[in-house]
């Protein structure tokens, strides 16, 4: 169940849309200095940052209304618009967003894929800030291990700190692979092949619905863009062989001023600062639980 901070009004502000809020905020400005660094004009960041935002939410929100919970959302039209209560799919989300950004750089004749690797590691920095407050779905464990929460009396996998860890690996490789890029593009196919494969490793230990086989339709939507992802990035060095696009501006992030131990340490310190939050929203783990009896 989702935590509420407080109510305002006829809405509430829970623990979700906090976390939901903030991960987007920062997602978004890290996409506006991604592209900027890219040396993408200002007016065409904010656009290509705005269709994603209004796309993103509905096809999120869509998705979720007519594929997860169609008849509870059909008695009660009202809570459609209630995002605050939770309930979004990232895959509608970014299905939805690729098609509307695709038609605005077609429309515009702008390429497009430094605008997609700019957002790549914002995605999943996001992502993994989100998940703090995504309410707890583990399957119970085989064992009391000492990272399980404890829920209705039975020991669970904390699903939300696997995959704020895998995010957060995800993230540190792409921003690391962005200055090593053979072509545009790259990023973002990495990021969809990564986020899928966390995907396909998280819902394993959750408790989320298996609709075919051993799968959940999160998986299933996970395997497929996987497959299309390595695909795509298989072909895309011949694909995009000429020399024009080459000659395209492909992102070069410049020196940093932290040293590499010091932006190791900056990056722990935050996995452990979201792995933190999650076990103070969902629960002490089992294993300081033993030390402090």
């Amino acid at each position: 169940m989702d935590t509420i901070i407080f109510p305002w009004g006829p809405f509430t502000i829970s623990v979700l849309s906090l976390s939901f809020s903030v991960a987007i905020i920062i997602s978004l400005i890290m996409v506006y200095i991604a592209g900027r660094r890219s040396n993408l004009s200002v007016q065409t960041v904010i656009d290509f940052i705005l269709i994603c935002l209004v796309s993103g939410v509905i096809g999120g929100r869509l998705t979720h209304v007519l594929a997860v919970n169609r008849s509870y959302y059909l008695q009660h039209l009202d809570q459609i618009i209630h995002l605050q209560d939770g309930g979004m799919s990232f895959w509608g989300g970014f299905i939805l967003a690729l098609v509307a950004v695709m038609i605005w750089s077609g429309r515009r004749n702008y390429i497009l894929k430094p605008y997609l690797d700019a957002a790549a590691p914002a995605l999943a920095l996001g992502l993994s800030i989100g998940r703090i407050g995504y309410p707890w779905q583990g399957k119970i464990m085989s064992a009391p291990y000492p990272w399980g929460i404890i829920k209705d009396g039975q020991v669970v996998h904390p699903e939300g700190v696997y995959a704020i860890i895998l995010l957060m690996l995800l993230y540190i490789y792409l921003t690391h692979r962005r200055r090593q890029v053979h072509y545009q593009g790259e990023l973002i196919l990495i990021f969809i092949a990564g986020y899928g494969l966390i995907n396909l490793i998280v819902d394993h230990f959750s408790r989320l619905p298996v609709v075919w086989g051993w799968a959940t339709a999160g998986q299933l939507v996970s395997l497929a863009m996987i497959i299309l992802a390595v695909t795509y990035f298989i072909g895309g060095s011949k694909i995009y062989s000429s020399s024009y696009y080459f000659n395209q501006r492909i992102y070069r992030r410049p020196p940093s001023r932290f040293k590499l131990p010091a932006r190791i340490l900056w990056l722990a310190v935050l996995t452990a600062a979201q792995v933190y939050s999650y076990y103070l929203i969902n629960g002490i783990p089992v294993g300081l639980i033993r030390l402090m009896i």
